[in-house]
């Protein structure tokens, strides 16, 4: 089996990791904010944040990409022949 055909096959897994990476991003950084003491390292605190935003960014595009599809979808597969 040809290498390129293997990565497309977990390429395709992207978007279902996405779909469970980013709620689980959001309550767990949430969580963890609420319990980090104010004597925390900044760094530290700096990538529960990045981490936690990471997690809304990924949501929201996950809802752009939901919306286009349901708008798009039919012309887009349209195009493809099916």
């Amino acid at each position: 089996m040809p290498l390129y055909v293997l990565g497309a096959g977990i390429a395709a897994l992207v978007p279902c990791l996405g779909i469970v990476a980013a709620p689980v991003a959001i309550i767990l950084g949430q969580l963890t904010l609420m319990r980090l003491d104010e004597d925390t390292p900044p760094a530290d605190r700096n990538k529960v944040i990045v981490g936690t935003a990471l997690g809304y960014v990924s949501l929201l595009f996950l809802l752009l990409v939901a919306i286009v599809w349901k708008l798009k979808g039919p012309e887009i597969m349209g195009a493809f022949g099916r």
